[in-house]
């Protein structure tokens, strides 16, 4: 990582939540953390409901990471929240920093991963052919990602270093066989059973700190939050998630 980069995110570390604007976002991300804790639960009991009915029981433990492995989405408002996350949290947000070179090398190096992923999935509510189109993508390259065997840049110790406010995406995301079975290099991978249990109110949530954005914002979670940490408040320019004279209206 080079200087600039460094003096950008101590800069924008420094600035997030002063001024108006940066009260606005603090107050955001709070908000949010305890409406996410409220998804949670549900999406737990949804999650014990399913296995109940299979007479199933779900294998997922804490030393396990295997699904550590998945291409992970998460939107502009989780994606605040882990920044949030990470500034409050200082071995974390280290932790990521340091990691974040290393895995976004190994990304590229691994060629194509990236290639039908945009920068961000900036839609309207009524586009729901593109929607779908999307996630199928997301979902088709998560496999192809997996087998690559590149390990989440907030994996740390063995263990999810934003767990208390991990994706939605890996909160409802289990499995009842055999642990080993979730890694990709088992020969019994597709074998396993997994299920992915949502919160469909979510898909119409565009709540955020700068106002109701009116459409789903999301993508690939650690670019995302890397953006966010190197921009700040910018990224949401550079995202287009307002143009210019939108962006001069919302400070």
């Amino acid at each position: 990582m080079n200087e600039q980069d460094n003096f950008h995110l101590m800069i924008n570390r420094t600035t997030a939540y002063l001024g108006p604007t940066g009260i606005k976002r603090e107050k955001f991300c709070i908000d949010y953390m305890q409406k996410k804790l409220e998804v949670f639960n549900g999406l737990r009991q949804k999650q014990n409901e399913i296995v109940l009915n299979k007479s199933e029981t779900i294998s997922c433990r804490e030393s396990c990471s295997h699904c550590c492995m998945l291409m992970v989405s998460a939107s502009i408002q989780e994606v605040e929240l882990i920044v949030y996350y990470l500034y409050k949290n200082e071995e974390v947000f280290n932790a990521f920093i340091k990691t974040y070179p290393l895995w976004i090398s190994k990304i590229h190096n691994a060629g194509g991963l990236l290639k039908n992923l945009p920068e961000f999935n900036n839609q309207s509510k009524n586009d729901k052919s593109t929607e779908q189109e999307t996630v199928y993508d997301m979902f088709s390259n998560r496999i192809i990602f997996a087998k690559q065997k590149i390990y989440c840049p907030f994996l740390y110790n063995g263990k999810c270093s934003i767990y208390e406010v991990r994706p939605f995406f890996c909160a409802g995301y289990i499995a009842t066989s055999p642990c080993e079975w979730c890694n990709p290099m088992h020969p019994d991978y597709n074998k396993k059973k997994t299920y992915q249990t949502f919160n469909i109110d979510l898909a119409d949530d565009h709540s955020f700190y700068t106002g109701n954005l009116g459409k789903r914002v999301w993508s690939f979670m650690p670019l995302m939050v890397y953006e966010t940490l190197r921009y700040g408040t910018e990224a949401l320019y550079k995202m287009q998630i307002f143009t210019l004279e939108e962006k001069t209206e919302q400070v």
